[in-house]
């Protein structure tokens, strides 16, 4: 027998995701998992006629790379921004009133925009280079290659 959930939604909008609904494509059922869901997005599959078929999950390598950093630069205390910076992030993301508080994607979209202009030049070496993407990049030519009509 199947375990039921009570709802589909699982985390509170103000805090980070800590589990999520991961879909098995072979099963056609959907699982509770822990964690926070990589980024990325659905491509069709091109073989598939199902009005149902979900396509495949491509995960965004970079995207998960800077959110992993961002999360650990806001765990050490957000190093290298200006007071006024540290202030407002210490204002958005301290405030209990549900009314006028950032929902956590809104709160971790302005620290990844700090992050990315304040942040210490350090903890961004390597982003965003060939190297660090290597492995996404031939995959995609390798997808390409497979499903020529697809890619345009």
């Amino acid at each position: 027998m199947k375990r039921q959930s009570k709802s589909l939604i699982l985390n509170s909008p103000y805090a980070e995701p800590q589990e999520y609904w991961r879909y098995d494509r072979e099963r056609r059922e959907f699982s509770r998992e822990r964690g926070r869901r990589q980024a990325g997005y659905l491509q069709a599959t091109p073989q598939s006629k199902d009005f149902d078929d979900p396509g495949v999950f491509v995960p965004i390598p970079l995207a998960n790379e800077i959110r992993k950093r961002v999360g650990r630069w806001r765990a050490a205390g957000y190093p290298g921004v200006s007071g006024m910076t540290r202030r407002l992030l210490a204002y958005w993301s301290e405030r209990e009133a549900e009314d006028m508080r950032f929902f956590f994607c809104q709160l971790e979209a302005a620290e990844t925009l700090i992050w990315l202009t304040e942040g210490l030049q350090l903890a961004r070496a390597g982003l965003g280079k060939r190297g660090a993407n290597q492995k996404q990049e031939e995959r995609g030519q390798a997808r390409r290659k497979e499903r020529p009509g697809l890619y345009r």
